[in-house]
């Protein structure tokens, strides 16, 4: 699956695969999505992508969405996330860290059945 935006009246489809996270911009109405190819600005918010992508990602903060399939480890003494290449996001809430931890447990256990 891909998710389609425009950027400087570009079509990008960016492969659900390669998005990190999703995060608010912290002025103005954008949306930032860090890939492993880059940022791309998007006018939509967080409400309006979290209802097109699907159970891969997760809201971790109220200006976040994260992909887990791309995460490596979670440093929850520091609300931090690492994903692949050592991209990080900090965009962890106290009241995500409990379904989160569940959520990334369960996906190491699939791994080693």
């Amino acid at each position: 699956q891909v998710l389609n935006i425009i950027n400087d009246k570009l079509l990008y489809r960016i492969p659900y695969g390669d998005i990190y996270y999703i995060e608010k911009e912290l002025k103005g109405k954008k949306s930032i999505i860090i890939t492993k190819y880059g940022k791309f600005h998007l006018f939509k918010s967080l409400s309006e992508l979290q209802e097109e992508l699907d159970g891969r990602f997760f809201r971790s903060h109220q200006s976040a969405i994260i992909n887990i399939d791309n995460v490596e480890r979670i440093d929850f003494e520091n609300n931090l996330i690492i994903f692949n290449n050592e991209v990080s996001c900090s965009l962890l809430s106290r009241s995500s860290k409990k379904q989160i931890k569940k959520i990334f447990v369960s996906k190491i256990k699939k791994i080693f059945k």
